[in-house]
C-alpha cells in the first residue's frame, strides 16, 4: 500500500492533484495557449501536458484508477469511515510535521486544503477495511516475530512480554502482508470493475 506514511500521502496528493488539475485546465482552454516563451518562441498548454503525461501520467493515472475502484469497492461492502477515525489520522499527521499549524502551513505551501488529505485518509482506511479480513495471521508467525524482535517490544527497563505485546505484533504483521499482497488484490479488483487503462495501450 502507499498510503501509510504522512510524507507519502502528501506527496501523492499533490503529484495526482496536480497533474489532474493540469489535464483538466488543458483541456477547457485553447491547446496552443502559450505558457512560456523563450526568445520569441512560445511553449503551448499542450506541450506541457504531453511533457507532463510522460514524466508521471501513468503513475498519475494509476492512482487515479487504484482511488477509484476503493471507493466501488467501499460502497459494494458498505464500508464507512467515521469522522473520530478520520481524526485519528490526521493526530498522526499533526505529530508528524509538529502539529496542526504547522501541518496546515505545509498544505497551504502546496495548494491544497485539510478536505484533499481527509479523502485520502478515507482511501486509506478503507484499504484496510477492505483486506485486512482477507488476512490471516497465525499465532506461530506472531511468535517468530516476537523471538525476532524482543528488543523493539519491550518497555523501557522490562523485558519483552508476549502476551503483552499480541495486539501490536498482529498489527505490524497486519500491516506487512497487506503491503505485499496489495498489488494482487487491486490486480483482481481492477478486473472485476473492467478497467481499462488507454496511457498503458
Amino acid at each position: 500500500m502507499k498510503w501509510t506514511n504522512p510524507k507519502v500521502i502528501i506527496s501523492i496528493i499533490i503529484l495526482c492533484i496536480g497533474v489532474a488539475l493540469a489535464t483538466g485546465y488543458g483541456v477547457m482552454r485553447t491547446q496552443n495557449e502559450a505558457v512560456a516563451s523563450v526568445n520569441g518562441e512560445n511553449i503551448t498548454k499542450n506541450q506541457l501536458y504531453e511533457e507532463m503525461v510522460k514524466s508521471s501520467g501513468q503513475e498519475v493515472l494509476n492512482n487515479l484508477i487504484s482511488a477509484n475502484v476503493i471507493k466501488l469497492e467501499m460502497q459494494k461492502q458498505n464500508i464507512v469511515i467515521s469522522e473520530e477515525e478520520i481524526q485519528n489520522e490526521l493526530n498522526q499527521f499533526y505529530e508528524y510535521y509538529g502539529g496542526e499549524e504547522a501541518f496546515a502551513e505545509t498544505l497551504t505551501a502546496a495548494g491544497f486544503t485539510i478536505e484533499d488529505i481527509k479523502g485520502d485518509i478515507v482511501t486509506n482506511l478503507g484499504v484496510k477495511k477492505l483486506m485486512e479480513p482477507q488476512i490471516a495471521i497465525t499465532e506461530e508467525e506472531m511468535k517468530s516475530y516476537f523471538n525476532e524482535n524482543k528488543a523493539t517490544l519491550a518497555e523501557e527497563g522490562q523485558e519483552a512480554n508476549y502476551e503483552k505485546s499480541k495486539d501490536e505484533i498482529k498489527k505490524i504483521l497486519l500491516q506487512q502482508k497487506s503491503e505485499t499482497e496489495y498489488a494482487g488484490w487491486m490486480e483482481a479488483l481492477q478486473q472485476q470493475y473492467a478497467v481499462v487503462n488507454y496511457l498503458s495501450k
